[in-house]
């Protein structure tokens, strides 16, 4: 379910912001699909921990940093939209 989720917020059809997140989080849907994937559990698990140790950098430093710069875009955007409300009045 997790991994449809990322798949589905890469689409086309979705506003920006959405696509963005699914970006972000496409590890995390190949993390899932391999944990959900047919075969031996033990494989399974061997290449789960492997691609985790690959890609710890992703998940302590590039997702933070990414979630704030989206936040300060989001609040900078919002002001933008403030001050052009406040000016057509």
């Amino acid at each position: 379910w997790c991994a449809q989720l990322v798949g589905t917020l890469t689409e086309p059809h979705q506003p920006l912001t959405a696509r963005l997140t699914g970006l972000f989080l496409w590890p995390y849907g190949l993390l899932v699909s391999i944990a959900n994937a047919m075969g031996a559990v033990l494989w399974k698990s061997v290449f789960y921990t492997a691609f985790l140790c690959m890609t710890w950098w992703y998940w302590l430093v590039v997702l933070p940093w990414l979630g704030m710069a989206l936040l300060v875009l989001s609040i900078f955007a919002g002001n933008c939209f403030g001050v052009i409300e406040l000016a057509g009045n």
